[in-house]
């Protein structure tokens, strides 16, 4: 932005140091005051573009070079401070007396006031000299004067000398301030006829009186000291109109920015040639590796190249893409940390708020195991053994409705019954390989009090659909609770004798395959140093 002083007659423009006004009011209308932009308003002129350079304070008035200090005002360079004896060189500069000029203007005024009847009598007396002096320059002759010298011309002028000192007396008296000029002629100054001259008789050279003509003097009378100080008043070099310097700021804002704006079109040109040149040469290299990779490496690489030469705060990815990088960081999240220092990678924060927005009904979800069966077929037979674990965590008790689906989440529901109470617990299932370390989870349900019945019919449904799938499960794991324990004896016994458990393997059949179930080891060390507390 290009500054511009306010201070009238100031005019200094450019990247130099500016002051805007003082934003307490008080403040304000001393710098209205001293630099005269009566126009400002003090209590919004420091919320405009006015300012004041640095050419009008002091050096004192400054601390730290460039902060102005504590009820400082302008004082340097003022239209009231300007004086007539300077020239400062400004094209539009003020030139307005000081007040001690105004004095002595004033005083001048006094002694120049004359009487209009002397100025009556000084060209009665200038136009009998006149005509004295002529007649005896005639008489005698220009040409004989030179000759002679100064005895003829006292002769022919000797009967009027009388009358001309009388004359030259009251000139001197009555003619102050009247512009009269003396100089020393000698012959060829003597021939000017085109002035009207007083010859003064002087001892060895004649003196030429050159006075001016009547009409001048009247037309340089005398001023009153009114007039006088209105002549002298403060005048600008033009009258201040606001909206016209803020036109020319408007229209020198204009030549930087249209300046500005034909390079930046003329950069972008180019950049947009080398643009196309580089989108043709990567569209042609994505092509071919689209024949050669696979699909997810293929996503992987067509990622990095869109998000390259970006900020991360400019990251964008597709719900796709946010898949696939979750994939990775379940694989290992350790390694996904050194991968988001190389490559272009959603952080761990989106990929948790993209697994929340990922919505699964409670159940057994018949496309996550169908995905499952497809995985499985392409598994060696010892990679297909498996385990069966379960386990609880608390809930807040919590309602969501969505409207789509017109569904409220958040009561009990077992999938074979759903009631009205609030859900305080998820049982989760999930699958862990025995030989390959793989582990998936495959349903959850929402239980409030959940009874040594139900769980064990849900075990029971779980490890039904896992053989289904194809996977081979030979054994379960929870902890050692009494609703688990309770559902495993129902498993082994449907019977529930007492003592059924003792001194015998717990096993159970399901579906034509026994399944050997053991209680979590980390658990069991639990239950022991609580029962030698």
């Amino acid at each position: 932005m290009v500054y511009i002083c306010c201070v009238p007659g100031c005019g200094t423009t450019g990247n130099k140091i500016f002051h805007s006004f003082p934003k307490y009011p008080n403040q304000c209308e001393k710098w209205r005051l001293a630099t005269m932009c009566f126009h400002l308003n003090k209590h919004t002129a420091w919320k405009t573009h006015h300012n004041v350079c640095r050419l009008h304070f002091k050096q004192t008035d400054f601390k730290n070079w460039n902060l102005l200090k504590k009820n400082v005002v302008p004082s340097l360079v003022l239209p009231n401070t300007i004086t007539m004896e300077h020239d400062y060189c400004a094209r539009n500069s003020i030139f307005i007396p000081s007040t001690e000029e105004y004095d002595m203007l004033h005083i001048a005024d006094e002694i120049m006031e004359v009487d209009t009847e002397n100025v009556s009598k000084v060209v009665q007396l200038r136009s009998v000299i006149y005509e004295d002096t002529t007649e005896a320059i005639a008489s005698v002759g220009v040409d004989k004067v030179m000759e002679v010298g100064t005895e003829n011309v006292s002769e022919a002028v000797q009967s009027r000398s009388a009358i001309y000192e009388n004359a030259t007396d009251a000139i001197v008296h009555a003619t102050v301030g009247f512009p009269v000029k003396c100089c020393e002629v000698d012959s060829e100054n003597a021939n000017r006829s085109d002035e009207k001259v007083d010859w003064i008789s002087d001892g060895n050279m004649i003196v030429k009186a050159i006075i001016l003509d009547s009409e001048h003097c009247v037309a340089e009378e005398p001023q009153t000291s009114e007039s006088t100080q209105e002549a002298f008043k403060p005048k600008l070099s033009g009258t201040y109109d606001p909206i016209a310097r803020k036109m020319r700021y408007l229209a020198e804002r204009n030549k930087i920015l249209s300046r500005k704006l034909k390079e930046m079109q003329a950069s972008n040109l180019k950049s947009n040639k080398k643009s196309k040149i580089t989108q043709r040469k990567v569209q042609f290299a994505l092509k071919t590796l689209s024949t050669e990779l696979p699909s997810a490496q293929y996503d992987f690489i067509k990622l990095q190249i869109k998000n390259s030469g970006k900020k991360k705060k400019g990251y964008r990815f597709t719900f796709d893409e946010k898949s696939l990088a979750l994939v990775v960081y379940k694989q290992n999240p350790k390694r996904y940390k050194d991968l988001l220092r190389i490559t272009n990678l959603p952080t761990r924060r989106t990929l948790i708020k993209h697994a929340a927005a990922l919505h699964f009904k409670e159940g057994i979800n018949r496309k996550l195991m169908d995905f499952i069966k497809t995985e499985v077929s392409q598994m060696n037979e010892i990679d297909r053994f498996c385990t069966i674990v379960w386990d609880e965590m608390s809930l807040s008790t919590h309602l969501d409705f969505y409207p789509i689906k017109d569904y409220i989440d958040g009561f009990e529901d077992l999938e074979s019954k759903r009631s009205t109470d609030f859900a305080t617990h998820a049982l989760v299932f999930m699958v862990r390989g025995m030989n390959k370390a793989y582990k998936q989870p495959i349903s959850y349900f929402l239980t409030n009090t959940i009874c040594a019945a139900e769980l064990a019919e849900l075990i029971q449904l779980v490890i039904s659909v896992v053989i289904d799938a194809g996977l081979k499960v030979v054994g379960s794991v929870c902890d050692a609770v009494n609703s688990n324990m309770a559902a495993v004896k129902r498993l082994i016994n449907p019977k529930c004798v007492r003592g059924i458990m003792l001194g015998k393997l717990l096993e159970y059949t399901v579906r034509d395959a026994t399944i050997c179930h053991y209680f979590d080891p980390p658990h069991l060390i639990k239950s022991v140093r609580n029962n030698m507390m």
